[in-house]
């Protein structure tokens, strides 16, 4: 984990927490490093949290907690006390990652954004033909002219009943470039609590929708492997579910998307829970 405050003009502050950055650098589990300012300032330092999330973090070192559980907690204890500082979180794992949390006002009010992801076999799968495949590492969402319905559940998601839902959308990571025309239909369960997918004919598709839909017929297109799709904005569709007299803030939800082309070479297929590497589907 790597924390740098910096101000160009004339206040330079760096904190730096790692384990390791590259092959021939190495450091101590803690170090922090302090510019000297030949001058008061009046304006807040931009500091940018950056979280090393390499494989190496799940180590114990011996002890009993994770050194990401460690870095988490020290994060959480940074923050506490931190005032006057515009604070951003970022993370990396080999050659790079991504912005989380741009820079802001630490104090500023923000809207909450919720993020939930798919966890076990059972929470992703897709149905051919009533044929139901929920084992393998990719979750197919098209191919050729057939018309394929996709599942993907969420579990333990924490959204009162009856909350406003301002804005959501599904995150996928690709498992294979793939640009030919393709419709979709998002839509979801209608459910107050969903259940697991299982290998039964008829498993996805026989679950009641929801009268709300989405199409998301454009920027549709899957890039190469490993990198992020995006859906269009599907907050009717969880407005519908959490609106439900029987939903409660933790319940399982279930969305599902019926994928179809007139072009024998669509065939969209994205990452799954079953892959092990934590980029199996997100709800946002």
């Amino acid at each position: 984990m790597a924390i740098r405050s910096r101000n160009f003009l004339t206040f330079f502050a760096s904190l730096f927490l790692s384990a390791s950055i590259a092959i021939s650098a190495f450091a101590d589990d803690l170090e922090i490093y302090l510019g000297v300012a030949d001058s008061q300032v009046t304006y807040n330092p931009n500091v940018l949290f950056i979280m090393d999330t390499s494989g190496s973090m799940s180590g114990k070192d011996g002890g009993s907690e994770t050194r990401m559980l460690r870095v988490q907690n020290a994060l959480n204890d940074v923050l506490a006390s931190a005032t006057n500082v515009n604070a951003g979180l970022m993370r990396f794992s080999d050659w790079g990652g991504p912005v989380l949390y741009p820079i802001r006002d630490l104090d500023e009010v923000v809207e909450p954004e919720l993020i939930y992801s798919t966890g076990t076999s059972g929470d992703d799968a897709d149905e051919n033909g009533g044929s139901v495949d929920l084992t393998d590492n990719e979750v197919r969402m098209s191919y050729g002219t057939d018309t394929i319905t996709s599942g993907f559940r969420f579990a333990d998601v924490q959204l009162p009943q009856g909350a406003t839902i301002t804005s959501a959308y599904l995150s996928f990571t690709s498992a294979g470039y793939d640009t030919e025309e393709t419709e979709f239909t998002i839509f979801g369960e209608l459910a107050s609590d969903s259940v697991e997918f299982v290998a039964s004919s008829n498993n996805i598709t026989n679950r009641t929708p929801t009268t709300a839909s989405v199409a998301w017929n454009t920027d549709n297109e899957f890039p190469v492997s490993g990198e992020l799709v995006n859906t269009t904005d599907i907050s009717v569709v969880l407005q519908e579910i959490v609106d439900q007299g029987g939903w409660c803030g933790g319940n399982a939800l279930t969305l599902l998307i019926e994928g179809s082309s007139s072009n024998a070479g669509s065939n969209r297929e994205i990452i799954s829970a079953d892959e092990g590497s934590g980029s199996g589907a997100q709800l946002i």
